[in-house]
């Protein structure tokens, strides 16, 4: 190097800015790399939400089936009970 203290100086001031530059970088890298595990941590904490979502609603949905099917073998049930009711009156 030179030995001019100022030239010193300012050689060290560059090489302490190359430093900063270098370790900056690198954390943005790092934090980059951070933000990305977290966005796809988000996008398949979302996905088998929406597949809960859907497995909610055809349970819902097959609920409502079985609920409406009951209902018609009730009424059956009745209609049947009501007719053997009038055979068995009928009978002597």
């Amino acid at each position: 190097m030179s030995d001019d203290p100022v030239i010193s100086a300012l050689a060290r001031l560059e090489a302490g800015q190359n430093k900063l530059r270098t370790d900056l970088m690198e954390r943005i890298d790092h934090l980059q790399t951070t933000v990305d595990a977290i966005r796809d941590d988000l996008t398949v904490l979302g996905g088998a939400n929406d597949a809960i979502r859907r497995a909610n609603e055809n349970t819902r949905e097959e609920v409502r089936d079985l609920a409406r099917n009951v209902g018609d073998m009730q009424r059956v049930l009745l209609k049947h009970g009501s007719r053997l009711d009038q055979l068995e009156r009928r009978a002597p």
